[in-house]
């Protein structure tokens, strides 16, 4: 799934490589590619320290990051950027800051469980602050979506905006 994300972000930036909207989806498409790749390696590992470690620099990147690329791309694609600029770089900002937390710091991920598909991270108080700042980002980006989508008149705009919602709600539940 996340090389396929990748494959059809890439093919998007293709299109047009200077489109601040190309990007921004393509942005998703690597975060998806960090993610699912990252927890199959995460799952596929043979020690707790290879796992942690894989998940701290490779999933949690996808992780930490998709939720504000999810974000730059509502706000770019309905054309929301100039107003949402300041929101869209504290999320950006964020994001990197809890990646960074996750990265070098115990307190973030102190170890993995095993289960029998393999290892997942432990996650501890201090991560519920970034699934709070995760869904606050996504709350931003599905109200872009549902705004517009609700502002538009009848017709193929319209059509548009709620098979985009409808894929981003599909994909994050």
């Amino acid at each position: 799934v996340g090389v396929l994300m990748f494959l059809i972000g890439t093919f998007i930036l293709l299109q047009n490589k200077r489109s601040r909207v190309n990007f921004s989806f393509f942005l998703i498409g690597v975060c998806g590619l960090f993610w699912f790749l990252g927890v199959a390696g995460t799952y596929a590992s043979r020690t707790p320290e290879i796992a942690l470690a894989f998940y701290r620099t490779v999933t949690f990147l996808g992780v930490a990051l998709i939720a504000p690329c999810t974000h730059y791309f509502s706000a770019t694609w309905l054309g929301l950027f100039k107003k949402q600029k300041v929101a869209i770089r504290t999320g950006f900002f964020f994001g990197a800051a809890f990646y960074t937390v996750g990265l070098f710091s115990q307190r973030s991920f102190p170890g993995v469980y095993h289960y029998f598909w393999g290892f997942y991270p432990v996650y501890v108080p201090l991560n519920w602050y970034f699934l709070g700042f995760f869904f606050l980002v996504l709350i931003c980006a599905f109200y872009n979506f549902f705004s517009a989508f609700f502002k538009e008149p009848q017709g193929v705009r319209r059509t548009q905006i709620g098979l985009i919602t409808l894929g981003f709600l599909v994909s994050f539940l």
